[in-house]
């Protein structure tokens, strides 16, 4: 089976979701080694990685440090780090992350803002 094309969402200037599609790129290199950074980095410090993202986190619900592309980078990171904690530490991680999420959506105006929260949620939860 062929491998599927790469999907990145970005915010173009006028602050619109776009998607770029790409094949096998340099971006897609970069990417996965800033993957394996995130895992090895969990690894060797579970805590610490929770209480990073924790820290970030509590940064995006400031509206003036929020943006989505801040938001999808932390999103992705999670995403990233799936696997690499102990079942009940990842589960509780998780909820945890999810209420600050659907806290977030919830306190964020308009429809297509909260389309964009709710697609990193997803993202999470998948």
């Amino acid at each position: 089976m062929a491998k599927p094309n790469e999907v990145l969402v970005t915010i173009n200037d006028e602050g619109e979701v776009e998607e770029e599609h790409f094949e096998d790129t340099e971006t897609i290199f970069v990417y996965e080694r800033m993957r394996e950074t995130l895992i090895y980095l969990t690894n060797l410090d579970v805590n610490g990685m929770d209480q990073t993202i924790q820290g970030r986190l509590d940064a995006i619900k400031n509206p003036h440090y929020f943006t989505f592309e801040r938001l999808n980078k932390l999103c992705w990171a999670l995403g990233s780090i799936s696997g690499c904690m102990s079942a009940d530490d990842e589960n509780k991680f998780v909820v945890m992350v999810i209420k600050e999420l659907l806290n977030l959506c919830e306190n964020t105006p308009g429809k297509s803002n909260k389309a964009q929260v709710a697609t990193d949620i997803m993202y999470v939860v998948g």
